[in-house]
């Protein structure tokens, strides 16, 4: 239920930032092919991807995310039956008159805070650790595709914020460090 929100919102800052980078992109694609003659650039094949936008929606993703909600559904159900039992208690509390059944009842509530708090603790950082551990599957999914699509469709350039792909004959990195020798 939380985590919904937090999902939400998460998606909507990776879009803004997404769309700043394509933004950042375009820019820089501009400024580049100005500094090309326009003979150079004619020759030249770009592309622009926003990796974002393949990683949100690539069906890998939706996947995982699937099999993410049902591993973890039991550990969230556990969580949510541990709050219905403490609100349970502090019902009870509120209608306790007598002095020793009161400090029973906040220790038990006392404890049992504590332990949704564990869990939940857990839950978020076992359910983090396995998202992150699909996600770099994904990614490299998702990475593979845009270099078999670049070298399949002979893209010169594939660009997203950083550079994906660059043909061979783009890369000037030897003979930049042939003249730093």
């Amino acid at each position: 239920m939380f985590l919904i929100n937090k999902l939400t919102i998460k998606s909507i800052k990776k879009e803004c930032a997404a769309i700043s980078r394509l933004i950042t992109v375009s820019l820089s694609l501009v400024f580049m092919l100005s500094v090309f003659n326009l003979s150079f650039s004619q020759n030249l094949k770009i592309g622009v991807i926003s990796a974002n936008f393949l990683l949100e929606n690539a069906p890998q993703t939706q996947r995982f995310r699937e099999v993410l909600t049902s591993e973890f559904a039991p550990r969230e159900v556990e969580i949510n039956q541990a709050v219905v039992k403490l609100r349970s208690l502090q019902s009870e509390l509120n209608i306790a008159t007598d002095g020793s059944d009161k400090n029973i009842l906040l220790n038990e509530i006392n404890r049992l805070n504590r332990d949704i708090n564990r869990l939940d603790e857990d839950y978020r950082q076992d359910y983090n650790l396995r998202k992150n551990e699909e996600l770099l599957k994904v990614q490299k999914e998702v990475s593979d595709a845009v270099l078999k699509f670049a070298q399949e469709e002979n893209f010169d350039l594939i660009l997203e914020s950083d550079v994906i792909y660059a043909a061979d004959k783009l890369i000037v990195t030897k003979a930049i460090l042939e003249r730093l020798k």
